[in-house]
């Protein structure tokens, strides 16, 4: 093998992320037969720079420190040297020139681990170094599928490539997308399999900065992030806007843990959308949490039911802020409370469209349904909020804890995949655990352990 492929692939794991499987293209015959030629080379160039600097020592500085160098010897061994020197230039350009090609078939390196699936290739400005050229994470998966004559390609997603229709007009096709060319396709193969066999669990992640653990699903692809305070009201908007944007880039779309994050975005796509401009059908499962100190006594409700159709809204209300609160929001992190004026006491606030659910795991819990139509494009939502009153450390002894999901979905047929992935929230959503005091790493990885197998 050319590529200390597993070395490369292990500088590139995350956190809690486990190496499955490493691999290169196919070795051609083109750098089979270039490395002993770059080796000779590299032989060739040094013996004719040693010999040229025997010369120069032996037959031109010495003699010439014993006052023994003569005009026509000078002459004569400097030629040699001369010669040697150029031959050991014209051999070492044959080794700087040649590896063009070979570091073109030695450039890539192919990553599997338990969360996604990497392309890494050399960098430009340093060929010694590596960098993600390409990554998916397991929520865009499909299928894995041999093509080729060869029978070494492998794809596994689907993506979008800019082509010529035959009126001349550019637009969007979907193409197969994967490892080309693969040397080791039984190992690779191998390595998919493991994900989807029925003893996979699923993955605990811990929080260590609010003090929960949450079990994530084995086929989503998980990216948690530390958003601003001052913006965790904006969040689910964004996701909205980029979906309206029609961006299909990865966006957020890709595998990131972390120990400390607030926020945390689930993503699984189901299905591609034809036409003239197809895209695909992604759904999205966002998980925020947030301490506060405040701890509620009693609560009060804030909007109206039902979240409608944003322009009228707009038109009526005359503020997108009022609306955005009002009608989509389960709960507000940015104003989670108001103290009571004649009682002092703290209400907590929660839209009046929410029902209260049990989701057997110790904490208040309310969900709310919505149609959300923007811009001609319809979404679906579902949303939970949890909250419970928590012991926390000397300084504070109490904290309470929210949580925040939201189940969103945006395409001709919405309503089919919303009801296929309702159900998922609240099974996500019961599956939080407080422990009484607080996490450690080695304690979540047991639990990881032991935690129950799927079934079919």
């Amino acid at each position: 093998m050319l590529l200390d492929s597993e070395s490369i692939a292990k500088k590139h794991l995350q956190f809690k992320e486990e190496l499955l499987w490493q691999g290169v293209p196919v070795t051609s015959k083109t750098v089979k037969v270039l490395k002993p030629i770059l080796h000779l080379l590299m032989i060739v160039s040094a013996a004719f720079t040693l010999f040229g600097l025997f010369v120069l020592v032996t037959e031109i500085i010495i003699p010439y420190q014993q006052q023994l160098l003569t005009e026509s010897k000078f002459n004569q061994s400097l030629r040699t040297v001369l010669l040697n020197a150029s031959g050991a230039i014209f051999f070492f350009a044959f080794y700087k020139l040649l590896p063009r090609n070979y570091y073109n078939e030695t450039k890539t390196v192919y990553v599997i681990t338990n969360q996604r699936a990497l392309i890494l290739g050399r960098t430009e400005k340093d060929p010694t170094k590596f960098e993600v050229k390409q990554q998916w994470g397991k929520g865009e998966f499909k299928s894995v599928q041999l093509k080729s004559n060869t029978g070494r390609d492998l794809m596994f997603v689907d993506d979008f490539l800019l082509a010529d229709d035959e009126e001349g007009r550019k637009g969007r096709m979907v193409s197969s997308m994967g490892f080309e060319d693969v040397e080791d396709v039984k190992g690779a193969i191998e390595a998919f399999k493991k994900w989807k066999k029925p003893s996979d669990k699923l993955s605990l992640l811990e929080n260590n900065g609010m003090g929960f653990f949450i079990k994530l699903p084995v086929d989503w692809t998980a990216n948690s992030d530390l958003v601003n305070p001052k913006h965790r009201d904006n969040t689910l908007m964004a996701l909205i806007a980029g979906e309206i944007g029609g961006d299909d880039g990865q966006l957020m779309r890709e595998f990131k843990l972390g120990k400390n994050w607030n926020t945390l975005l689930l993503t699984k796509r189901d299905g591609t959308r034809g036409g003239g401009s197809p895209r695909h059908n992604y759904v999205y499962i966002m998980i925020e949490s947030a301490l506060r100190k405040e701890i509620p006594e009693t609560e009060m409700t804030f909007g109206v039911k039902g979240i409608g159709n944003f322009w009228k809204a707009l038109e009526k209300d005359g503020l997108f802020t009022d609306f955005f609160n009002n009608h989509m929001l389960i709960f507000e992190f940015d104003q989670p409370c108001v103290k009571d004026e004649k009682t002092e006491k703290m209400k907590l606030r929660r839209n009046a469209a929410a029902k209260k659910i049990d989701l057997k795991n110790g904490m208040e819990s309310y969900e709310m349904l919505g149609d959300l139509k923007l811009q001609s494009q319809g979404f679906k939502l579902r949303q939970i909020y949890s909250y419970k009153v928590i012991p926390w450390d000397d300084e504070n002894p109490l904290m309470c804890l929210h949580i925040r999901y939201t189940l969103l979905c945006q395409s001709s047929e919405k309503d089919k995949i919303f009801n296929k992935y309702k159900d998922q929230l609240s099974e996500i959503a019961a599956t939080v655990n407080i422990p009484p005091t607080g996490i450690t790493e080695s304690e979540a990885d047991a639990k990881a352990k032991s935690a129950p197998e799927k079934k079919d």
